[in-house]
């Protein structure tokens, strides 16, 4: 199995139905580094008259001399790579003009948002090519790009020159629960979700582990090491995404640690509180970081803003500022006793987490409920709060989510009644369903099945990742 096309049957699906369109397509692909674009979009290119560039950083100008030469190499016209063209403009109309197009060709521009650092014109530019040249042509042009918050700005944003002239958008996602499973076949389910915790669905990275190992040697061998890709793999993007990453990484471990509010995150960097307005508006436009505010259980419950929350959204991300960034010193001197550890005594609670947010993905409660929740979340008032609270309609599902293995009645009964006594006073106005129940690592078939019996939503790993993801566990 081919462990970069995992999963990728859809995004492939997509790119071959806007290249048998009868028109020129102008495609916008995007999406987090290591996530395989480029592995994608070069599979989709096989067996197609392309053209793939990569820009760089160099001169504007370079990278113009760098295109005619793979322009050249397509029209195996060796006088086409003499021509000395000054700028993007003149070297498409003449490559266009020498094109044969009777069939469509595939341009690619990987890496979009470097020829925009370059120039901000560049926008501009391509938006009057594709308006009275490209647009015109048997060609689908694809621009691809990792800087996220840039091509949903310069290129897809409403005041974008490009904004209108894109025929279709593709954002590639990470690869849920099920696909990371099929990279680790040797792996248990427990094993495959602590994978998850580390590395998030990221083909790029999930391709560094190896399932003839444990997790914790793949953990201390790929990571933990220094010279290693994953080591220094968050260092180099948020170096790469800014100038001065210093306050960032404060900020960034201050969320890891716990310090989720406005205040929390004040009073843990030291920092200015305008600057880390600043910073926190930042992370976010890089997805770095997400906030979160609870679900409202009702239309007359009000969110309140101030209780919102910080989250890391990136796995690995979280799992580095929790395990290798405070132990930076240690893993340079080759002292691993200290990270390892705190590995061992906190990364079952950190799974936990990782856990907990994993149920709460409408594609796994699709499994576990039988409704399809429209609304998914979880809630929180003073010392109370919902591990999952997933709603459609009138039908309310809150879930209590535990990493836990669950062999004995009584320990689930439990953890029902912890969940029975959150929900006491909650208002839920017009709600005919209110279905509750128990999600875990484990739960012994016998205990699940008297559960069930009883109406109580019980799944655990084995329900989840032994079925496909369009498929449901028995209904209560």
């Amino acid at each position: 199995m081919n462990q970069l096309f995992i999963n990728r049957e859809q995004d492939l699906s997509f790119l071959e139905s806007r290249y048998l369109s009868k028109d020129a397509e102008l495609v916008v692909v995007y999406g987090r580094r290591r996530i395989g674009k480029t592995d994608t979009i070069v599979q989709f290119m096989r067996n197609k008259p392309s053209v793939y560039f990569l820009a760089t950083y160099k001169s504007l100008l370079d990278n113009v001399n760098d295109l005619r030469r793979k322009f050249s190499l397509f029209l195996k016209d060796g006088l086409f790579e003499r021509v000395a063209f000054k700028n993007f403009d003149d070297l498409f109309e003449e490559f266009v003009k020498r094109m044969d197009d009777k069939k469509k060709v595939v341009v690619v521009i990987d890496e979009f948002p470097l020829l925009i650092d370059r120039d901000k014109a560049i926008p501009s530019i391509f938006q009057k090519l594709w308006d009275e040249c490209l647009g015109r042509r048997n060609i689908m042009l694809i621009l691809c790009g990792s800087s996220v918050s840039m091509m949903e700005t310069e290129v897809l944003g409403y005041r974008s020159p490009l904004y209108g002239r894109r025929t279709g958008q593709w954002m590639m996602d990470e690869l849920a629960i099920w696909d990371v499973r099929k990279f680790f076949p040797k792996y248990s389910p427990e094993e495959a979700v602590s994978v998850y915790a580390i590395l998030g669905g990221v083909p790029g990275y999930l391709v560094k582990f190896d399932d003839k190992k444990g997790v914790e040697e793949n953990v201390r061998e790929k990571i933990l090491h220094r010279g290693e890709f994953l080591y220094e793999e968050p260092e180099f993007l948020m170096r790469e995404e800014l100038r001065d990453p210093s306050n960032y990484f404060s900020i960034m471990r201050a969320i890891a640690a716990g310090k989720s509010s406005f205040g929390e995150i004040v009073n843990e960097t030291s920092l200015d509180k305008t600057l880390i307005s600043k910073y926190l508006d930042v992370l976010q436009r890089l997805k770095l970081i997400y906030r979160e505010l609870p679900l409202p259980l009702s239309s007359k419950e009000v969110i309140r803003l101030k209780k919102g929350r910080y989250v890391i959204g990136d796995r690995f991300f979280q799992f580095w500022f929790n395990f290798v960034y405070p132990f930076r010193s240690d893993i340079e001197s080759e002292v691993l006793e200290p990270p390892l550890r705190a590995f061992h005594r906190d990364f079952p609670a950190f799974t936990g987490s990782v856990f907990e947010s994993l149920i709460r993905k409408k594609q796994i409660l699709s499994k576990i409920l039988p409704f399809d929740p429209s609304k998914v979340g979880r809630w929180w008032h003073g010392d109370k709060e919902l591990d999952v609270v997933a709603m459609n309609g009138d039908a309310f599902a809150a879930l209590e989510v535990k990493w836990h293995d669950f062999k004995e009645r009584a320990e689930v009964e439990d953890a029902l009644e912890g969940l029975s006594k959150k929900m006491e006073g909650l208002e839920r106005p017009g709600r005919r369903v209110v279905l509750t129940g128990l999600v875990a690592k484990s739960v012994s078939p016998p205990v699940k099945k008297a559960m069930r019996n009883k109406d109580y939503i019980i799944s655990d790993l084995e329900d989840i990742l032994s079925r496909g993801p369009h498929s449901r566990t028995a209904s209560p």
